[in-house]
């Protein structure tokens, strides 16, 4: 894939002054990178896009929205469950290059001041639903429910007369 890549950019000088194809980096490594490109100072935003037809949950999509990248997404999977389009960040048909094209090209339209507003909002949902305070937060809220609803005895046994559910722990 990327032979093809660098074949595609032979052909287009345009884009190769505009891109660049970086060797694996370690985790530590991205977050700089993606913290420094999304500095503030930058006289153009970046942006990150996640390319995929299809993204369950889309980690690094989130660890960029959470680097103050504009971000844009995949419609289908998960990533609408906490990328709403156009307001913290694009979501784009990934199923056809056309397709993927065309959100590009309005992922790159988004004003200045615009794609500042999306990100500053992509990172405040990440550092307050995603962070790992929030999500052991949430956890152990539902943890909690779950106790409350089949309550035990110190030694295992139920306190209420619910159905036992097999396999099961306490």
């Amino acid at each position: 894939m990327r032979a093809r890549v660098e074949d595609a950019l032979r052909a287009c000088p345009e884009a190769r002054r505009r891109l660049v194809l970086l060797p694996a980096l370690s985790n530590a490594e991205v977050r700089m990178l993606e913290r420094s490109l999304a500095d503030p100072a930058r006289r153009s935003p970046a942006r990150y896009v996640c390319a995929s037809v299809k993204e369950e949950f889309g980690l690094g999509l989130l660890e960029a929205m959470e680097a103050g990248l504009l971000a844009a997404g995949p419609l289908r999977g998960g990533v609408p469950h906490y990328l709403v389009d156009g307001h913290n960040g694009l979501l784009i048909d990934t199923s056809r290059a056309e397709t993927l094209g065309d959100g590009l090209v309005r992922l790159l339209a988004i004003d200045a001041e615009s794609a500042s507003t999306m990100a500053t909002r992509a990172r405040a949902l990440v550092r307050t639903t995603f962070s790992s305070a929030a999500m052991a937060g949430t956890l152990a809220e539902h943890y909690a429910a779950v106790a409350a609803a089949r309550p035990y005895t110190a030694d295992g046994s139920r306190v209420s007369a619910a159905p036992a559910v097999t396999g099961c722990a306490p």
